[in-house]
C-alpha cells in the first residue's frame, strides 16, 4: 500500500518544503509482516547546497538501527524492515 503525505501542510520553500523542517513518520504493518519501502522518486537537496536528509530506521523510532540516509535525486534500492515497523525521519 503506498504511503504518502507530507510532514506538514506548509509548502513554503523552493523545494516544496519549508526551511528547518524536521518530521518523523512511522509505518507499521500487521504483526508478523515486514515492510518493503520502494522509492519511485526522490528530490532532496544534496550537500553542499543543503543538509536535507531522509533517514530510514528499522523499527519504531530513530533509536532503531539505521537502514540508510538518502539525499539528492538518485533512486535508492528498495529497503525491507526486519519487523513490522519502519520509521522515516526527514531533516
Amino acid at each position: 500500500m503506498p504511503v504518502q503525505g507530507g510532514c506538514n501542510g506548509a509548502d513554503t520553500g523552493h523545494n516544496g518544503y519549508g526551511d528547518n523542517l524536521h518530521c518523523t513518520k512511522t509505518i507499521q504493518a500487521p504483526a508478523g509482516n515486514t515492510i518493503e519501502l520502494i522509492f519511485t522518486h526522490l528530490v532532496i537537496e544534496p550537500p553542499p547546497i543543503g543538509a536535507d536528509t531522509l533517514s530510514v530506521y528499522d523499527g519504531p523510532s530513530d533509536a532503531s538501527p539505521l537502514i540508510g540516509a538518502y539525499t539528492g535525486t538518485d533512486i535508492p534500492a528498495a529497503v525491507e524492515s526486519t519487523g513490522n515497523t519502519l520509521t522515516l525521519v526527514f531533516t
